[in-house]
């Protein structure tokens, strides 16, 4: 480092790099090679004693961070669509009649989403997502015990009854709203074993997930007796091809995530929520999309990125 002078930051830039090092839980090498400096680089700024082309790395940091920003804002696009809204009613009907109900429709049109955010705006509800091969009664057993009281759960309790029961008497009574995503993941014992509880405490309980779940059911007529309310939140007997709602969800992701190019790709997004993985399609189309655009060989051509967006996102292998 000898003979190199050293040279001043820009206040501004220099205070939101601090801010993101502090916030962003990202190592200096990570920060550097986001940037495509080395990590002394990025420690002597930080510690306000650049050298070298400033400059040159003032405007590689501040177009990662304005990178990371846009990422986060894309993971927070939100759009209240016509299934989650339809997710929401099924969720107050079942809340409200204690009952067992079935939510289901193909991957990417929003179930998720509505669950998660069903569950934020109500502090009382139990969400569940299962996991893949984390879907047995076991599983389940730990993932409700890790959202309730346990406080109680002493020496005289563990001795007198068991982790199942005592999940039974802490939910009993309590009226809240069990709901377990992505239930097609479940087990057949994961699926009775919740039933039982339900049955026994008395909550609301909603499976939500695809298709695939109302095969596990119909196999087993002591399950499906016991799924009272059903809902298919994409058709519900509607044609596919008349759904105005997803052309609007497409139109307004466009206009959050990539604003400059809603009017030259607005007729592509609308295609492409139409097919397999509908809403997260499209939102994994796009990113792709808008990183191409920053590419020479798409600078300027919205739309020809968008197309060549589309060939690179595989279509999912999801049952309809």
């Amino acid at each position: 480092m000898s003979g190199e002078v050293i040279k001043r930051c820009a206040p501004d830039v220099l205070a939101r790099l601090e801010e993101f090092y502090r916030a962003s839980g990202c190592t200096m090498q990570v920060i550097a090679r986001k940037c495509g400096y080395s990590e002394s680089v990025v420690s002597r700024y930080l510690s306000g004693s650049p050298t070298g082309d400033v400059a040159a790395f003032e405007s590689a940091v501040v177009e990662m961070m304005d990178k990371a920003a846009r990422r986060r804002r894309w993971d927070d696009v939100f759009f209240q669509t016509e299934a989650v809204s339809k997710c929401f009613q099924m969720f107050a009907i079942i809340d409200a009649s204690n009952e067992v109900g079935l939510i289901y429709g193909p991957a990417g049109i929003g179930k998720s989403t509505a669950c998660g955010r069903y569950a934020a705006e109500n502090s009382t509800v139990l969400h569940l997502c299962a996991r893949e091969g984390s879907g047995s009664w076991y599983s389940m057993v730990r993932a409700l015990w890790a959202q309730i009281d346990t406080r109680g759960w002493n020496a005289k309790a563990r001795s007198e009854i068991g982790k199942t029961d005592y999940i039974a008497a802490r939910l009993r009574g309590s009226d809240r709203l069990l709901i377990v995503d992505n239930a097609q993941r479940l087990s057949v014992s994961g699926i009775k074993w919740l039933l039982d509880m339900q049955d026994d405490a008395g909550f609301g309980l909603a499976f939500v997930g695809n298709a695939e779940i109302l095969d596990k059911v119909a196999a087993n007529d002591q399950l499906a007796s016991r799924i009272r309310i059903r809902r298919n939140v994409l058709l519900d007997g509607e044609d596919k091809q008349q759904i105005g709602w997803l052309d609007d969800a497409a139109d307004k992701m466009v206009a959050a995530m990539w604003p400059d190019a809603a009017k030259e790709i607005r007729r592509l997004a609308r295609e492409s929520v139409r097919q397999q993985g509908y809403l997260r399609r499209l939102n994994s189309q796009l990113k792709v999309a808008i990183r191409l655009h920053e590419t020479p060989a798409f600078t300027g051509r919205a739309a020809a990125a968008f197309v060549e967006a589309r060939h690179l996102i595989a279509t999912p292998a999801v049952r309809e």
